[in-house]
C-alpha cells in the first residue's frame, strides 16, 4: 500500500536453492522468510521491516504505525 519499489526474489525449494551460500548470506539458517536488504542494511523480521518502512517512507502509502 505504500507503493515502494522492491525485488521479488523466486526461491526454488524443490531445487534446495534456500540453502545456497547464495541465499545463506541474507538468510543463514536458510528458512524462507521476508527480508530486506537496504545498502547492506538487513532485516529478517517481518514486524521489524514493516516499522522501518514506515519510518523511512513516512509519506507514502496508508497512515504510519
Amino acid at each position: 500500500q505504500k507503493e515502494i519499489p522492491y525485488e521479488l526474489i523466486v526461491v526454488d525449494l524443490t531445487k534446495g536453492e534456500q540453502k545456497t551460500p547464495a541465499f545463506r548470506q541474507h538468510q543463514p539458517f536458510g528458512v524462507i522468510r521476508p527480508y530486506i536488504d537496504d545498502d547492506g542494511f538487513i532485516l529478517c523480521e517481518s514486524r521489524v521491516i514493516c516499522r522501518y518502512l514506515v519510518k523511512k517512507y513516512p509519506t507514502q502509502g496508508t497512515l504510519s504505525l
